[in-house]
């Protein structure tokens, strides 16, 4: 079976060639010979996506670890340039100028990763429309996963860059 899977993507691929298709592009362009328009790249974050900050603090946090320690607080977590500089309990001291988000009853966990990810498929097509890049982006940032891998860039090589570049010029909500 995985040789016939295997054969059948290298002809693909051969005919998207022979077609003219740039490599990267060839799983794209099947929804778009179907008349459908690839989505538009994600619009700019707004002001539910505030930061990066210079100076943070996040106050009142239950904080979990994630290497199976207990869950430890309401502690104080203090970041400088998007590095941890303290973790203390007690009532916080805010340094002049730092940005103060009060996480009273909330749970402050690693940043997740999410090493297999699909910023969309061309495979929606089916179902009349491509997937939204920025619900999908915004979605991964909702559940933790502050850092994805593309492992098939099948809305086009192009687009998936595009959104990369984006995501580290912090002008999109989005996963690094």
């Amino acid at each position: 079976m995985r040789t016939l899977l295997a054969y059948s993507l290298l002809f693909f691929s051969g005919l998207a060639i022979a077609a003219g298709i740039e490599p990267g592009e060839e799983n794209i362009s099947q929804a778009l010979a179907m008349g459908l328009q690839q989505p538009a790249i994600a619009r700019p974050r707004g002001a539910e996506s505030e930061g990066p900050f210079d100076h943070l603090v996040i106050t009142h946090a239950f904080v979990i670890e994630g290497a199976g320690a207990p869950t430890q607080g309401p502690l104080n977590i203090e970041v400088k340039q998007d590095r941890i500089v303290g973790i203390y309990g007690g009532e916080a001291s805010i340094p002049e100028g730092a940005k103060v988000i009060d996480a009273t009853g909330k749970y402050v966990i690693p940043g997740l990763i999410d090493s297999h990810f699909h910023l969309g498929t061309p495979s929606h097509a089916y179902a009349g429309a491509l997937t939204d890049p920025e619900y999908v982006l915004k979605l991964e940032l909702a559940h933790g996963v502050t850092t994805v891998r593309d492992v098939g860039a099948i809305m086009g090589l192009e687009w998936t860059l595009e959104h990369k570049q984006r995501s580290e010029a912090g002008t999109i909500a989005a996963p690094a």
